[in-house]
């Protein structure tokens, strides 16, 4: 794959992936366990070693369930993102499907498209895309 089809391949699937609005906003643990065992990154797991992935892995293994909404959600790249209408299946981009915790993180927060971007670029990533071109922009909350 060449480096300009792996740009868009990683753009479209930000649609999956990237800040669902309220994904976890007021989830429960069981519903945020839901919504993860649903996403086809972890299709043959179960409950048990969806969360031994998130909180032993080195980006949570600290981490209460709070903040790994923390790290999932309101990132530095992303902290004070308004994006609301967003597509909503977290992690289950194709890219993503045999990728580790940590790996997903790099390409979420370190990608090269984005590491150096600000909020307004990004979006004009999504918006140039044509990913989200009827979706509305405003605060989720």
């Amino acid at each position: 794959m060449n480096p300009i089809e792996h740009l868009w391949d990683i753009i479209e699937s930000i649609k999956h992936h990237l800040l669902a609005s309220s994904i976890f906003k007021n989830d429960t643990v069981s519903s945020i366990k839901h919504h993860l065992l649903a996403s086809s990154i972890f299709k043959n797991d179960t409950v048990s070693s969806i969360k031994h992935h998130l909180l032993a892995s080195s980006i949570f293994k600290n981490d209460t369930v709070s903040s790994i909404k923390h790290h999932l959600l309101a990132s530095s790249i992303f902290k004070n993102h308004t994006v609301s209408s967003i597509k909503q299946n977290l992690l289950a981009s194709s890219i993503f499907k045999n990728d580790a915790v940590s790996s997903i993180k790099h390409h979420l927060l370190a990608s090269s498209i984005f590491k150096n971007h600000t909020v307004s670029s990004i979006k004009q990533h999504l918006l140039v895309s044509s990913i989200f071109e009827n979706d509305s922009f405003k605060h989720p909350y």
